[in-house]
């Protein structure tokens, strides 16, 4: 007796979250309140008839949820910014390290590109 009186509550609480859940465009019949009142107040008769009669056919979609634009991510050597990066990075320690970078003679003159 215990065990059918612990269902039948569970279907009552299961029924009256459903209700709370349900947007009332789609609950058929009656007013969500007026479920409300028919589930807690009509043990077995009330979920029951929430489950067969009230309850949404349609289930309303989810609202979508706007994922960020994926980036195509290309290596490194693709990027002109990182490029200009590596090449300032390394015109610096050639003239830390007092050798001549691209373009320069030994003297550090400009020569003549072709």
């Amino acid at each position: 007796m215990a065990v059918l009186l612990l269902l039948g509550v569970v279907v009552m609480v299961w029924a009256l979250v459903e209700v709370a859940q349900a947007d009332p465009k789609y609950v058929r019949h009656l007013p969500r309140p007026v479920w409300v009142l028919l589930i807690a107040l009509v043990f077995a008769f009330g979920p029951l008839a929430w489950f067969w009669l009230g309850r949404p056919k349609v289930v309303a979609p989810a609202p979508e949820r706007r994922r960020p634009a994926k980036v195509p991510i290309a290596a490194p050597d693709d990027d002109p910014e990182f490029m200009r990066h590596i090449e300032a990075h390394l015109d610096l320690q050639r003239r830390l390290r007092g050798e001549p970078g691209p373009g320069q003679d030994t003297d550090g003159e400009q020569t003549a590109r072709d």
